[in-house]
């Protein structure tokens, strides 16, 4: 009887060593494949973050963004060209989706042409 109290206790530690117990908002971590490495550096730039999380489901949008900044992928603020806003001005007058004009500007996200269209709609000139 007492050997088996002994093999329950050892078989608990072992349990207990191997197995992590997790606080209230805690979560496990694993490591991020080359794939996943590949995947979010070839779409971080140019997607939404509602695209990205159904790239990575099993990422949170918090772990999405720090890898990217891992990896050294960052949102570059350039000026718009006039070209650039000629493009959105047409684009949107043929009926286009903030998300379909991001596929022709491949370094602008929909939210970045959504908010210049609204600008130069608006004739407001700051934030260039």
């Amino acid at each position: 009887m007492n050997d088996q109290k002994i093999e329950t206790q050892k078989s608990n530690k072992l349990y207990n060593e191997q197995t992590q117990i997790l606080k209230p908002n805690q979560f496990l971590t694993y490591p991020w494949t080359e794939r996943e490495n590949q995947r979010l550096f070839n779409s971080y730039l140019t997607q939404s973050k509602e695209t990205l999380q159904m790239l990575f489901p099993d990422r949170t949008w918090r772990a999405i963004r720090d890898q990217a900044s891992v990896l050294k992928i960052t949102h570059t603020q350039t000026k718009w060209s006039e070209e650039e806003i000629q493009q959105i001005m047409e684009l949107k007058e043929k009926g286009y989706s903030y998300t379909q004009m991001s596929e022709f500007l491949r370094n602008r996200s929909p939210k970045a042409i959504k908010h210049k269209y609204r600008r130069t709609k608006n004739g407001c000139k700051k934030m260039e």
